[in-house]
């Protein structure tokens, strides 16, 4: 048993906590349950011895002869009475002890009298009873009456029987996605908007905050403006240069390498001052390559031609031929069709749509360019390329008359 020295509660063996909360490893005293009846109780007082001396004689027969010597015996005791029976926190005693059964404790109710030496223990079943309630630390059962757990001291406020509680309910993600900001909006009151407030206006920012703040956003304008800009394709390029997304890297293509042939031996070539076909390698978009559309009425192919065949009459009078002084293995080209979107006068001439694209003495494919005035990547992926012809068998109408159809840039890449 274990006296709580706070309280002064009796507490069975193998209790860690008081119902006061005290922790009875440091606040509790280990008393003896009680033995046997010698034991527990005090030893009887001897009876005094009797004075000696002589006696009259006893009227009844077969007294000691007169004038003989006698002694009084002790008194003898008067029956006890009847002493209560044993009690057991239930409202009833055995006289005999149950079976102990296995798993089971010895326990007696904390408000119970102390029990005489010859009280007999009673067995109480371990588990929890109606009323009882589970801790939520360690699941040990207690009575209705404490205020922390008898095992682990842990506070029982709150605290009800598991087997009775229904499993709580899954809260939906976007209560849960909103319920930080919900939390911090109901705990901003007015009075601490309003400091705030006070401290924005005496300047509570530093100028480092506020530098830092700046700095992040003209970067951030700055970013938009290069992507919805009008250099956005060379910007876009540049990043996924930068971030590994373009796995190709150009060729590098010397102007000696590429040429305007005339396409039909009868039509004799229009010559274009400061266009000619080298300033379609020389990376800069403000120069171009320009051939004479001849068709003035009709603007050619709008959508690629089906079938490999290449086209009997021509469209120009002169198409580009790249002769590489050493095979190449080409994955893919860029054509700049007319000239680029910074240029306001763009519009004023045709531009191609539809190329003609051969490989050395191949069958002759076609494909078609998005008007957008910069760089527009196009399929061609051939190996041990040694001469590439382009003819444009398409075009974009002029708002303004004119002969020229133009090509500001191409670009072959690995």
């Amino acid at each position: 048993m274990i006296v709580c020295r706070k309280c002064g509660r009796r507490t069975a063996d193998g209790t860690e906590f008081c119902v006061c909360g005290a922790y009875l490893e440091f606040d509790g005293e280990h008393v003896p349950d009680g033995g046997g009846a010698a034991a527990a109780s005090p030893p009887a007082a001897a009876a005094p011895p009797g004075p000696t001396g002589p006696l009259p004689p006893p009227p009844s027969a077969g007294a000691p002869a007169s004038g003989s010597t006698w002694s009084r015996s002790p008194a003898t005791a008067r029956p006890a009475e009847a002493e209560p029976g044993p009690w057991s926190g239930f409202g009833g005693s055995s006289p005999t002890e149950p079976a102990r059964p296995a798993g089971g404790i010895d326990a007696v109710h904390p408000d119970a009298p102390e029990r005489p030496a010859t009280t007999q223990q009673v067995w109480v079943e371990a588990g929890a009873r109606d009323g009882d309630i589970t801790c939520r630390q360690c699941g040990t059962p207690n009575g209705p009456e404490r205020f922390f757990c008898r095992h682990c001291g842990m506070s029982l406020t709150g605290a009800v029987d598991a087997s009775t509680t229904p499993p709580p309910r899954r809260v939906p993600w976007w209560k849960r996605m909103f319920r930080g900001a919900a939390s911090k909006a109901s705990s901003t009151d007015a009075t601490t908007a309003l400091h705030r407030v006070h401290g924005l206006a005496r300047g509570g920012l530093s100028g480092r905050t506020m530098l830092f703040r700046a700095g992040g956003v003209v970067v951030l304008l700055g970013g938009l403006f290069a992507f919805l800009g009008p250099w956005s394709g060379p910007a876009k390029n540049k990043a996924r240069e930068l971030i590994g997304a373009d796995r190709h890297s150009a060729i590098d293509v010397a102007p000696e390498e590429v040429s305007a042939v005339a396409t039909d031996p009868a039509i004799p070539p229009a010559p274009f001052a400061q266009q000619g076909p080298e300033h379609v390698v020389d990376r800069f978009a403000n120069t171009a390559w320009a051939t004479r559309w001849l068709d003035p009425i009709g603007p050619g192919f709008e959508e690629a031609p089906d079938g490999p065949d290449c086209q009997p009459q021509p469209s120009t009078d002169t198409r580009l031929v790249f002769e590489f002084a050493e095979p190449r293995d080409i994955g893919r080209m860029q054509v700049l069709a007319g000239r680029p979107a910074v240029d306001e006068g763009r519009t004023l001439f045709r531009r191609p749509r539809v190329l003609e694209l051969q490989v050395d003495d191949g069958p002759c494919t076609y494909v078609v360019l998005d008007d957008v005035g910069e760089l527009v990547s196009v399929d061609f992926e051939h190996d041990d390329v040694s001469t590439v012809s382009i003819g444009i068998v398409g075009v974009y109408e002029a708002e303004a008359p004119g002969e020229a159809v133009e090509i500001s840039e191409v670009v072959f890449e690995r």
